[in-house]
């Protein structure tokens, strides 16, 4: 796919974001329960999902691998449940997660219906982007290599394999996270990885979150200059 294409996509009568994905799953410790009542809870009224809509998941225990990163043991067990769940298509939130100026219902279908003639593993919708220079497929998604996995759509056909890879990873590289994971090119995830055009859900509700989002815009202009500059 070397040129944008250009498309137009009519949402379904009455489409809800819930609609969109046959799980979704939040990862959030049970020591975390300020941040899910003054976090979560907000941002799925925003995304009109009920609380009973959604799969808490407090995430695991670091100690269950030698030096884990809390974060990737969190993801790991979030994928165990996705393929013993048998999912398809289940959204994945971190507790920080926080919806942009730039988010609509619109442009999270239009993504994924972009994605329905292409071999994907996952759909970032706001990250960091980490390729030089990002690859434009049409007005909703670009490909390119990404960090930050606050709000992740996996592709079921993947899971089992994103599952090993990451379970190879965290018994083989000490202190491994989720970014390195999903962005560097030996873990052979990236280059199956998409991103919303836009970004659509960053980080919030605390100091170090913020400051990762600001990092992510920072990145965003850089590398979309970049693109846009071919």
């Amino acid at each position: 796919l070397g040129m944008s294409l250009k498309i137009k996509i009519m949402m379904k009568e009455n489409t809800k974001f819930g609609d969109l994905f046959d799980a979704i799953i939040c990862i959030c410790m049970d020591s975390e329960e300020e941040t899910w009542q003054n976090q979560c809870l907000p941002q799925f009224e925003k995304l009109n999902i009920k609380e009973t809509d959604v799969i808490r998941h407090p995430g695991g225990n670091p100690n269950d691998f030698k030096n884990a990163h809390g974060c990737c043991v969190a993801h790991y067990n979030v994928l165990r449940l996705c393929k013993e769940k048998q999912f398809k298509r289940p959204l994945i939130l971190e507790s920080d997660f926080e919806l942009t100026h730039k988010f609509s219902l619109e442009k999270i279908q239009n993504a994924i219906t972009s994605l329905e003639n292409l071999d994907w593993n996952i759909l970032s919708l706001g990250g960091k982007i980490k390729s030089w220079k990002p690859e434009l497929i049409n007005d909703y998604i670009i490909k390119t290599a990404f960090e930050y996995t606050h709000a992740i759509v996996y592709n079921g056909i993947y899971i089992d394999e994103i599952l090993g890879i990451v379970e190879n990873s965290l018994r083989r590289t000490p202190g491994v996270n989720i970014d390195k994971i999903y962005s560097r090119y030996r873990f052979r995830i990236v280059d199956k990885c998409y991103m919303t055009k836009d970004l659509c859900i960053l980080q919030g509700g605390n100091n170090g979150s913020y400051k990762r989002s600001g990092r992510a815009l920072k990145a965003y202009k850089i590398k979309m200059r970049r693109m846009n500059d071919e």
